[in-house]
């Protein structure tokens, strides 16, 4: 069984991050869920874990409770299984899963920074996956993470934002998930700022194969 590692805070490029890239360990993979110079909103971040911590990872069949009376039992009836194609599915599916790093490919190096009370506390599920935090108010590189983290056949999944430090509000991208009756909150460890935001495609559109680019 391979491990699942959950990078969780802020998370920033900076602008004079030296080296600028760096490279995903191989025997690993890298889970991306923004586009390089988004700001993702804390809504999302949360959902992302609370579906790997509550459905799991992998793809298998559940049975559709049936409720009578106010008590819940599982019907005996193969008609109401259903299938869970697993966590990177819902993911593609959802808007959520940006990009998919293998080992050996380049990735920017972004720096973690503390997970807050504007984007919750997230905690490891033992036997499931493991959530890497810092308490490093000039945040950790990606590179050193994944040095730590990073060993042959980990799933690691970059959940923060992938802001680029004194990027013009033009250029950065600003992602409005959340539901219409709050305001949407960003895991923007600098406040904030007029940029132009954007509703994600459903449905796996959002999701982006190999290229040779790197967003």
């Amino acid at each position: 069984m391979f491990n699942i590692v959950v990078f969780y805070g802020h998370g920033e490029l900076l602008a004079n991050e030296n080296p600028d890239k760096t490279t995903v360990p191989g025997g690993c993979k890298l889970l991306l869920f923004a586009r390089h110079k988004e700001q993702i909103s804390v809504n999302r971040m949360r959902e992302i874990v609370y579906d790997l911590a509550n459905y799991g990872w992998g793809s298998c069949y559940y049975i559709i409770p049936d409720r009578i009376e106010g008590i819940e039992y599982l019907a005996d009836n193969t008609g109401r299984r259903r299938w869970d194609p697993g966590f990177i599915s819902r993911m593609k599916d959802a808007g959520h899963l940006r990009r998919i790093k293998d080992g050996g490919q380049p990735v920017h190096n972004y720096r973690l920074f503390p997970q807050d009370a504007t984007t919750g506390y997230m905690e490891s599920v033992e036997g499931l996956y493991k959530v890497v935090t810092t308490e490093d108010e000039n945040g950790v590189p990606l590179d050193t993470l994944m040095q730590e983290h990073g060993k042959p056949g980990t799933m690691m999944l970059w959940v923060p934002c992938r802001a680029v430090e004194n990027l013009p509000a033009k250029d950065t991208l600003l992602d409005l998930y959340g539901q219409s009756d709050r305001p949407v909150v960003l895991s923007n460890r600098e406040g904030g700022g007029d940029v132009a935001g954007y509703i994600r495609p459903l449905h796996g559109e959002y999701f982006k194969k190999k290229s040779k680019k790197n967003n």
